[in-house]
């Protein structure tokens, strides 16, 4: 089957430049594992599964609260895949490790669901916690690789096509995965559907190995321990204007982001009379028909405007989606809340990687991202629950009108976010001549 892979690699390159052909790899593979991971939605499967297996209310909190802390695997071992200076291996690696539960999970299932469910739950439960840190770690060098990978003008096209593929293929194994535990018993059916997804996520894999990552001539970084390296990230903050202005426009964004969680339970309240199954079924398809229409249109708008400017068109979006459900006079508005807030996601989900590349230098990528997961990780934890104590004390216009204001203040910093001159020019924007990075305030 590799071979086989192989060969029609090559023989697109007769076809396509190495770029080009690197770019559809991701694609491809991005197709096949969106399908596989969304058969399998750790936010409807597992949950699932561990209720039937015994698992209390509190221990699924439990769960998401320790899920919420995989970014200190980034914190530990960033220093170390800074200095592997050829990604491809270590992303391949990693991505075993992503893809293990869908071997392991199924096998619990069939060998202990029924005889030991204890047992079965606190091995599914330690696999998927694993998991998800190893995701945690693949996700800086993965971006690394993308960026050496694909032009730098494509980036914003790469995501969009791949969000908009996820979008589509989550409309498609929703219903398989539906037909498969409706059709067979427990714990057969959660098996079947995990061994599908396990077919899908490693032709992904194989699809990643054919991707081409060329010799760098960027310098290799000597290995540094762990307390030089996070003195380093520190100093980051302090030099490079550009990068704070990131990281605020992310957190202050993330804050009013919080309140697109409670659209659903306001719609449902006895204000607006949405029926649940409405809003649980209905929302979820137009959110995702709109993310795949977003997700085409916005990589075009951001190589022609620049991914700042696509970003802030998110921010309004989300804002527009924010005061609608804050002034909203009945329940029919909340499609029109859905319809804003899923475009302003595909907006996002387009511009924030690239511009994300842009502001960090090329040798310091994944520091960089390693940075903004630990200072943006608690910000999530914390406003969630925040944004819940508001709607239940303050009401839904409270809390979606100082939503909306947040996203809005979160435009300030994101236009003082000027990345280095280079970048700034493949942005469309004329920049004069400036400092060097480390000589800039």
């Amino acid at each position: 089957m590799f071979s086989f892979a192989l060969a029609l690699r090559k023989k697109a390159e007769q076809r396509f430049s190495p770029a080009g052909v690197n770019f559809w790899c991701h694609v491809s593979e991005g197709a096949f594992a969106s399908f596989g991971f969304s058969l399998v939605s750790g936010g409807f499967i597992f949950p699932v599964i561990a209720t039937q297996l015994g698992a209390s209310p509190f221990m699924l909190g439990a769960f998401n609260s320790v899920m919420g802390l995989s970014f200190l695997a980034q914190l530990l071992f960033a220093h170390r895949m800074e200095s592997v200076h050829r990604k491809k291996h270590l992303v391949l690696m990693l991505g075993i490790g992503q893809r293990a539960p869908f071997l392991a999970i199924p096998l619990c299932l069939l060998a202990l669901a029924t005889n030991a469910p204890l047992v079965c739950l606190i091995l599914i439960t330690a696999v998927n916690l694993a998991a998800g840190f190893l995701v945690s770690l693949l996700v800086p060098p993965w971006m690394d690789l993308v960026a050496e990978t694909i032009p730098k003008e494509r980036v914003g096209r790469l995501f969009g096509y791949r969000n908009s593929i996820s979008s589509a293929m989550s409309l498609v194994s929703g219903m398989i995965s539906y037909a498969l535990i409706a059709g067979y018993a427990f714990p057969t059916n959660y098996a079947l559907v995990y061994f599908l997804s396990l077919g899908s996520v490693m032709i992904s894999w194989l699809l990643f190995t054919l991707v081409d990552e060329a010799p760098q001539d960027a310098p290799v970084r000597h290995r540094q321990s762990a307390r030089e390296y996070h003195g380093e990230l520190l100093a980051t903050l302090k030099r490079d204007q550009a990068y704070r202005c990131y990281l605020a426009y992310k957190g202050i964004s993330r804050i009013g982001f919080a309140a697109m969680f409670y659209y659903s339970v306001v719609a449902i309240s006895p204000k607006y009379g949405v029926s649940p199954a409405f809003a649980a079924g209905v929302y979820a398809t137009i959110a995702a028909g709109v993310q795949i229409v977003g997700n085409l249109l916005f990589p075009l708008l951001g190589e022609r405007f620049g991914h700042k400017r696509l970003l802030m068109i998110g921010a309004v979006l989300h804002a527009a989606a924010a005061l609608t459900a804050a002034y909203a006079p009945s329940g029919g508005w909340f499609i029109a809340v859905v319809v804003l807030s899923s475009m302003g996601v595909a907006a996002q989900a387009v511009g924030e990687s690239p511009l994300m590349l842009q502001v960090a230098p090329r040798s310091k990528r994944i520091g960089y991202m390693v940075l903004s997961s630990v200072v943006l990780a608690p910000v999530g934890m914390v406003a969630s629950p925040v944004a819940g104590y508001l709607l239940q004390e303050a009401g839904a216009t409270t809390l979606f009108g100082l939503a909306a204001a947040g996203i809005l203040a979160a435009l300030i910093p994101l236009e003082r976010c000027r990345p280095a001159p280079e970048d700034a020019l493949a942005e469309g924007e004329p920049v004069p001549a400036a400092p060097s990075r480390e000589a800039a305030g």
